[in-house]
């Protein structure tokens, strides 16, 4: 009897250590897990950097030459590219808000025209068509706002998730200036042109700046996410170029860290 009491304390003894061993080393495997998913998921928010890059598919404004009205005609295929720096913060909603700031650059032709409708007769020696090189660097603020499907992951799988549809407003300010400027003329009655009396899109100009845009994300991975983005930017009247704005589409690489 005593060598089978003795086997008996001996074996709950040992499932007894057994466990208290197990325990400590199952709540740190859990814990090493949670702070991994953590970790993980902080990578989603926070700082991020981009480029981005695209073309104008349009242009439209108002111009006025000496005492005349002339028609901007539509351009469009003009580049632009620019960085950005930003910051994002996650709500327990299903939207992510972000604040950024970006510098961006683009090159675009202003083309303008006399038409019949913008007066009876013109004076001798206003000018009848004007060109230039338009050029600005804009530096906005911007925020954004996402939506964001991780909290629906467990519902809707891993892919969805990854797709983020946004939108945003910017506000900031432009510099202006003008290059190649070229003026055609009226000719006198003779036939002879006459010199220009106005000098159109001769002074550069810092002016406020706007926009409006909207896009979407796809995330790569937790750090790497590439979009597509459509932005109407708007500029405060100029000295000969009032209401103008650009309609633009751009593709982007973001990368949080």
């Amino acid at each position: 009897m005593p060598k089978p009491a003795r086997s008996l304390l001996t074996s709950l003894v040992l499932a007894a250590a057994c466990a208290l061993g197990a325990t400590p080393a199952t709540a740190g495997e859990v814990d090493l897990k949670s702070l991994q998913s953590l970790k993980k998921e902080k990578k989603q928010y926070g700082p991020y950097v981009g480029v981005f890059g695209g073309a104008t598919t349009s242009q439209a404004g108002d111009t006025t030459i000496g005492t005349y009205g002339y028609d901007l005609l539509d351009t469009d295929g003009s580049a632009v590219f620019g960085i950005e720096v930003g910051y994002s913060w996650r709500t327990k909603y299903l939207l992510e808000f972000g604040l950024e700031f970006e510098g961006l650059f683009s090159s675009s032709q202003i083309d303008t025209a006399f038409g019949a409708e913008n007066a009876d007769a013109p004076a001798l020696g206003d000018v009848a068509t004007s060109t230039a090189d338009l050029n600005y660097a804009a530096f906005m603020l911007n925020g954004v706002v996402n939506l964001d499907l991780r909290r629906l992951r467990p519902r809707i799988g891993r892919f969805l998730p990854r797709f983020r549809p946004y939108f945003g407003l910017g506000v900031g300010g432009a510099q202006v200036w003008y290059r190649n400027q070229t003026t055609k003329t009226f000719g006198d009655l003779s036939g002879v042109p006459t010199a220009a009396t106005s000098t159109p899109f001769a002074i550069d100009e810092f002016v406020m700046a706007y926009q409006v845009f909207g896009g979407l994300e796809v995330r790569i991975n937790d750090k790497v996410g590439l979009y597509t983005e459509y932005r109407r930017l708007m500029l405060e009247k100029l000295n000969e170029l009032s209401d103008y704005e650009n309609e633009m589409w751009l593709g982007g690489l973001r990368v949080r860290y």
